[in-house]
């Protein structure tokens, strides 16, 4: 998410892998930290394997996406949009502030 609001910051094109990237929005609607849990578990060699926390979606990696999307292609993604808006209104709190995992 980072990396891809870098370059279109530094003046890349970035559409196609920004297609790529919605595309690993989870089923509720919002984003994890990473999207391919068999790919984490043999980046870390095996020695983790119980990966659930970073591959789930969580509000604070969801609010970077949805600032992804509307500083990127705020005309685009509409659909993606719109569920990573119901999922982040999940989660209300009294002071504004969405839960973080981190």
């Amino acid at each position: 998410t980072c990396a891809l609001l870098a370059l279109h910051r530094g003046g890349f094109a970035i559409a196609s892998e920004l297609a790529t990237w919605v595309a690993g929005q989870q089923p509720d609607g919002g984003f994890t930290t990473y999207p391919d849990t068999p790919a984490l578990v043999r980046s870390l060699d095996y020695r983790v394997p119980d990966v659930s926390g970073w591959t789930q979606s969580h509000p604070c990696v969801s609010a970077l996406a949805y600032f992804l999307l509307q500083t990127v292609a705020p005309d685009e993604h509409a659909a993606a949009r719109r569920h990573l808006e119901a999922y982040l209104t999940q989660f209300p709190r009294p002071d504004d502030r969405w839960p973080a995992y981190w």
